[in-house]
């Protein structure tokens, strides 16, 4: 079975890695593109099953040339790429993200891309769209798989327990699909990159393997037609109604995983998989996936997504780049002798180069030096960060800055603790008399400061915050005021910006999650703003801080990238999108000006106009990404924090 051609097999990598591309260049109609991934992995787990139990049962299996042809199929057209992004990125990429890509190529290499990932990055995040190996996550998951495969079945094999794979395998699968259904509601980025949850569907490709050869094999070979149309139903119907909002890879993902599995037990060769289109686009489909992601990630660095003639032109240039790559470094890899050798070598051209590149932190000076001071300002940011904002346990920070005459107290969520220094700083020279003056702070990330409502994605930690602010609020004296930060419309809106996981998703929650913004929960939030900024002002007097405005880019990045290309022009949002967008938030602040007489500190005196919002001044960011002030950016609203007023009409 592994030595015959398998048209069905190459036609399903041929829907999926179409599916993915199309997805990712946003082609209308395919949103759940990126289901192509999931059948990629059931293809995977058929394949390699059908390898290593057929020689097993020949008696002919070495682990160890398994691995070598696992690498031989995957290294080479994977290190080229990266050593062709390596190459082009010396001359544009500045310090910073070139670093990031050398050591995202590193653990691309090492196969754990995917790990990293989980941690540091999301697959459907806006920012995705700056990392250039942000793909490679899927080929770590099936090396991870690849690996531990072979010990699996050769374990099963020396304990007699040959005749019992399909059911330890059901199991196996079916605990990988809990865990996955549990991480997608929990932790939805470890969910979707890492091995535990992706499991079940590699498992599944093997299972299908050891299914298709019983004599019936569910007798779906008898109707081949219907099999398949059934089969392709269940992928398509993905492809067309899940989307980045869908809970993913839990109970939703079976669909095209079964519809792949369908397929491959029916193992019927159509005459329209025969087709030279499909059989050209399956046998590249490993060096399109490859390279269509950094094409995509080029047109985001030119800032051309917005033009669907670029799009086009990107998607043709794709194609042309995967078949190249098929037809010059695939082909020939599995061709080659001395292949331990070839590989050690091809590893070791992008390794040491990649390698200096992250020890040397990006290599400053390759490029126009206002771009290299733009891309630094995204690591501009307060050094107790870390220490003075959590972001999850229940273990919650009280820090002082400056003396310790205590002269104000700043809470809320990561707003407020990238303004913490630029308070100090206000305190300190509005008493320039008082060098022990200073301030208390305490932020939780994702955590809205109210006295009812919490945060969707950690709603018990948030909760608990919030009361612990109120616990030590009221150890300090009564006249010692409070600043409230937060990134206010975020949550009962969602993210602006789209593409996002979380765009047009409040991240707010009074006891159950809201899928889209909605009036009865804007309502609900405003009362709760309302009421906890009157809570605390019985207490003490209260600041209101405006929200700050939301850039739709990434400010370092941008910027750092027109001075690289020559444009001109600084980083900004019109001021009728700000005001639309948080128009809720301050009426709900003038509503607590009127009824509890808190005062509000406005920054946008500062940072817009009547026409903008500005994200830079003078080609250098104010920010450290796209809404939080970076140290340069928030000693501009220093002015504002010192001359706090009673109403936005005074």
């Amino acid at each position: 079975m592994d030595r015959e051609f398998r048209h069905d097999i190459n036609a399903l990598r041929a829907l999926a890695v179409v599916a993915v591309l199309l997805f990712h260049f946003r082609v209308p109609g395919f949103a759940g593109g990126f289901v192509g991934v999931d059948v990629f992995f059931v293809i995977s787990g058929y394949l390699m099953a059908s390898i290593i139990l057929t020689r097993l049962q020949q008696n002919s299996f070495s682990i160890g040339r398994f691995y070598l042809a696992r690498l031989r199929r995957i290294v080479p057209a994977l290190a080229i790429m990266i050593l062709t992004l390596l190459a082009g990125g010396w001359f544009v990429l500045p310090p910073v993200d070139y670093r990031e890509l050398a050591a995202n190529g590193i653990y691309a290499l090492m196969f754990i891309a995917n790990i990293r990932f989980a941690r540091d990055a999301g697959y459907f995040e806006a920012d995705s769209h700056d990392n250039w190996l942000l793909h490679t996550w899927s080929l770590a998951v099936e090396a991870q798989f690849y690996l531990l495969l072979p010990v699996l079945f050769l374990l099963l094999w020396r304990l007699k327990l040959k005749n019992s794979l399909l059911p330890i395998l059901a199991i196996l699968m079916l605990v990988s699909l809990a865990r996955s259904s549990w991480l997608a509601q929990h932790s939805p980025d470890s969910a979707f990159f890492l091995l535990q949850s992706r499991a079940w569907q590699l498992l599944g490709g093997a299972a299908v393997f050891l299914v298709s050869r019983q004599s019936d094999s569910l007798r779906l070979q008898s109707y081949p037609r219907s099999a398949i149309a059934i089969g392709l139903l269940l992928i398509v119907a993905s492809i067309i109604s899940v989307d980045a909002n869908t809970v993913w890879p839990g109970l939703a993902a079976i669909a095209p995983s079964a519809g792949t599995a369908i397929i491959l037990l029916t193992g019927h060769q159509a005459a329209w998989m025969r087709l030279a289109p499909v059989r050209y686009l399956g046998l590249s489909s490993y060096s399109l996936y490859l390279w269509h992601w950094p094409v995509l990630v080029a047109l985001v660095f030119l800032g051309f997504t917005d033009s669907p003639l670029a799009l086009a032109i990107g998607i043709v240039l794709a194609f042309m780049l995967g078949i190249l790559s098929w037809r010059l470094v695939e082909n020939p890899g599995r061709q080659a002798s001395s292949q331990a050798l070839r590989l050690a070598a091809i590893l070791t051209l992008v390794l040491v180069p990649a390698g200096f590149v992250y020890l040397l932190d990006g290599i400053n000076g390759r490029l126009p030096a206002k771009a290299e001071r733009a891309a630094a300002e995204a690591w501009n940011i307060d050094p107790r960060r870390d220490e003075c904002m959590a972001g999850k346990g229940d273990e919650f920070p009280w820090c002082q800055y400056g003396g310790s005459d205590i002269r104000a107290m700043v809470v809320g969520d990561s707003h407020a603790s990238s303004v913490f220094t630029a308070v100090a700083a206000a305190v300190q020279q509005g008493e320039p008399n008082n060098p022990d003056a200073g301030i208390l702070a305490s932020a939780y990330n994702g955590c809205p400061t109210l006295l009812q409502g919490s945060s969707r994605a950690n709603t018990e930690g948030c909760r608990a915050f919030n009361d612990y602010l109120v616990a030590q609020t009221q150890t300090v004296p009564g006249d010692v005021p409070l600043i409230i930060v937060n990134r206010s419309s975020v949550y009962h809106l969602g993210s602006s910006i789209p593409g996002d996981k979380d765009y047009q998703r409040p991240l707010l929650s009074y006891g159950q999650p809201h899928a889209r913004p909605n009036d009865r929960l804007t309502a609900q939030y405003l009362d709760d703003l309302v009421a906890t900024a009157c809570y605390f002002a019985a207490q003490r007097p209260v600041y209101l801080v405006r929200p700050i405005p939301e850039m739709r880019v990434d400010v370092p990045r941008s910027m750092a990238r027109r001075h690289v290309l020559n444009q001109s022009g600084e980083v900004r949002l019109r001021r009728e999108i700000y005001d639309r967008r948080h128009a809720a938030v301050w009426q709900a602040q003038d509503s607590a000006v009127r009824q509890c007489v808190v005062q509000i500190l406005d920054p946008t005196e500062v940072l817009c106009d009547q026409e903008y919002c500005y994200g830079s001044q003078n080609g250098r960011p104010l920010y450290y990404d796209e809404d939080h002030l970076s140290e340069s950016g928030n000693k501009t609203i220093i002015r504002p924090l010192l001359v706090p007023r009673h109403t936005q009409l005074d």
